[in-house]
């Protein structure tokens, strides 16, 4: 997978989002972002975990 742009969310953000995207009544775009960000951000903590203690 090609990263174009890191994005890093704190925990309370993260916890924002998901509440947004299981809240069920978001417009389809926003819930959409939402869950592209969610997605963006945890592969990104899973490419740091790599880095840091698979080695």
């Amino acid at each position: 997978m090609n990263i174009r742009y890191a994005v890093g969310l704190m925990e309370e953000e993260r916890a924002q989002l998901d509440a947004l995207t299981r809240k069920g009544t978001l417009a389809a775009r926003k819930a959409k972002r939402a869950q592209i960000l969610l997605e963006h951000a945890s592969a990104r903590r899973a490419v740091q975990g790599v880095s840091a203690g698979g080695g």
